[in-house]
């Protein structure tokens, strides 16, 4: 067998054992038995579990993180009028991109949002609400300067919103539900946000 070949074998057995047993409960025997390989060829090839699973998950997640990174910063940088203007549909365009990553191996992004635990990808939500928090405070006070009677949120329950508001966003990968099914899901749920955002920035 060749090296790619012995990889790509690692790497499938690996995908089986932490979507079984999530990142805490996977270990390097059971993927060298699932893959007919000692644990010693693994170890050759990767240190450990942990690259192992970066190897694994790593440019999935990284993908995912820079489309939403990106899209953030950009928003941040248009015109506060442009702010405004494009608030919602700006946010709809970069979910739609976003859900087709995840869609592109689902399988990997239920490992990454549900069995990652003990990993460097534990908190990978979290990562994401912080930064949605901090833009949010800096959009609404933008929004004060153009002289829309805004509301002053406490940062607590901002940070409860926009945490409910992303792990709603990755139901449909709990629930491994169609992408068809997850787009109309996800549409439908973020027209019940949008009616709260409204409610507190106008």
């Amino acid at each position: 067998m060749v090296e790619d070949d012995i990889k790509t074998n690692i790497l499938i057995a690996a995908k089986e054992e932490f979507m079984l047993n999530g990142y805490n409960g996977a270990s390097i025997r059971n993927i060298a038995q699932k893959a007919n390989l000692t644990t010693g060829a693994i170890y050759n090839r990767f240190l450990g579990k942990d690259e192992l699973f970066e190897e694994l998950v790593g440019k999935y997640a990284k993908k995912l993180l820079d489309c939403f990174n990106i899209s953030q910063d950009e928003f941040m940088k248009l015109d506060p009028s442009k702010q405004e203007e494009l608030m919602y549909s700006y946010t709809s365009n970069k979910v739609s991109n976003m859900l087709d990553i995840i869609y592109s191996d689902l399988e990997i992004f239920d490992i990454i949002i549900n069995k990652s635990v003990g990993s460097r990808y534990e908190f990978y939500i979290d990562n994401m609400v912080e930064k949605e928090v901090t833009n949010t405070l800096i959009f609404m006070d933008v929004m004060k300067t153009m002289g829309h009677n805004v509301s002053n949120i406490d940062p607590t329950l901002l940070h409860m919103l926009c945490s409910a508001m992303f792990n709603l966003f990755f139901e449909p990968v709990r629930h491994k539900m169609k992408k068809e099914d997850a787009i109309k899901y996800i549409r439908d749920a973020f027209k019940f946000f949008n009616a709260g955002w409204d409610a507190i920035i106008n």
